[in-house]
């Protein structure tokens, strides 16, 4: 996994700010650039079409505001080399309603190899649902996307490693190869210790899924420890994070017009659940 450069999304929340450390910590381990992003909704959606005129130096004077203000949050919550040697400080104008595809858009024109944000921004804490714009980051992007913690107790990184111990849950979706080399590849970089999980419905299918499971790993050319739970599959990985101390889970994600398995319709439960960060292939 060649990580060169990162697109943070910022919106001024206490969920930015707890998930900026583990940005700087990314970008250091791995090299890369930055790229402070801020999508400015400048109407709501239920504005419909009698949207305000603003002339072209209203405009101006609003995206300079809002730039220095970006910069002033940056700051804040990241350290000033960082923030100076950034790709991009940028604000992007969104007229109406979901800025999430202003983002994917922004990753994709500028080759971006990972998005990092949390799970949820401005407004109420709600512990069941992940927020809107997140979800459909997840659903559109192209490439990885690592989400923060869904808690408002989420720690920061210990400051010597990005992760020590990385637990890579699988399905045998056409993708499971990827997903587990991905894995790999982030435990030999940060010299962590890593293993694999893959759940079943009922525990009678447990020794099956194990063989196939070896298998996948197989053609991977992989070798971890591998645990197989039953039940579902937020819950069960959950619970194999909780007791492995995971810093970080890999799971994969896929294309809108892939059918990645069982894990592809979970992965805003497992993101949510999740004790750990999680990296969404």
């Amino acid at each position: 996994m060649h990580v060169k450069h990162i697109v943070f999304p910022l919106d001024y929340s206490e969920a930015c700010r707890r998930t900026a450390p583990y940005v700087e910590l990314a970008a250091r381990s791995f090299g890369a650039r930055v790229s402070l992003l801020h999508v400015l909704s400048l109407f709501p959606a239920w504005a419909g079409d009698m949207l305000p005129f603003l002339s072209d130096s209203e405009m101006q004077m609003l995206l300079s505001s809002e730039r220095k203000a970006l910069y002033a949050f940056a700051r804040q919550v990241l350290s000033n080399d960082i923030v100076e040697n950034s790709a991009k400080v940028e604000v992007i104008t969104h007229l109406q309603g979901e800025p999430a595809a202003k983002i994917v858009q922004y990753a994709t024109e500028r080759q971006a190899n990972l998005i990092m944000m949390p799970t949820h921004g401005l407004g109420t804490f709600r512990r069941l649902l992940i927020g809107s714009v997140t979800a459909k980051v997840l659903h559109d992007a192209p490439m990885p996307v690592w989400t923060a913690v869904h808690s408002a107790s989420m720690t920061e990184p210990r400051s010597n490693v990005f992760s020590e111990r990385i637990l890579c849950a699988i399905d045998f979706g056409p993708h499971a190869v990827e997903v587990l080399r991905t894995a790999q590849q982030l435990a030999e970089r940060f010299t962590a210790k890593w293993r694999v999980v893959h759940v079943v419905e009922r525990e009678a299918a447990e020794e099956q899924a194990r063989i196939q499971a070896m298998r996948v790993m197989d053609a991977a050319g992989v070798s971890a420890p591998l645990c197989v739970g039953y039940g579902s599959p937020a819950s069960a990985i959950r619970q194999f994070a909780c007791e492995t101390q995971s810093d970080l889970i890999v799971i994969g994600r896929g294309r809108l017009t892939e059918n990645w398995g069982r894990l592809r319709t979970n992965v805003y439960a497992i993101i949510r659940e999740s004790p750990c960060p999680v990296l969404s292939v």
